[in-house]
């Protein structure tokens, strides 16, 4: 879902590991002052289900939307995702 109101610092981190000129981030769960719990309250109200927090690495968000070369063999797109 993004970072969280929870993670602060992990906006300030997103900006400095930028290298796409020009690329603002947008994190709107912050500017909600949404926190985790608050992110799984709507997700289980929504769907039915926990959500488990996930610890991406990398993102493969601009490489799926084709800012940047995806890794040789890589899946940039999810099955059923039309560009």
């Amino acid at each position: 879902m993004g970072f969280n109101a929870d993670e602060p610092g992990r906006r300030f981190g997103d900006a400095a590991a930028s290298k796409i000129p020009g690329r603002t981030g947008v994190y709107p769960l912050m500017d909600w002052g949404w926190h985790r719990q608050q992110c799984e309250d709507y997700l289980l109200e929504r769907f039915g289900a926990h959500w488990p927090k996930s610890y991406c690495t990398f993102c493969c968000f601009p490489v799926s939307m084709g800012a940047l070369p995806a890794p040789p063999g890589a899946h940039t797109l999810a099955p059923g995702h039309r560009r």
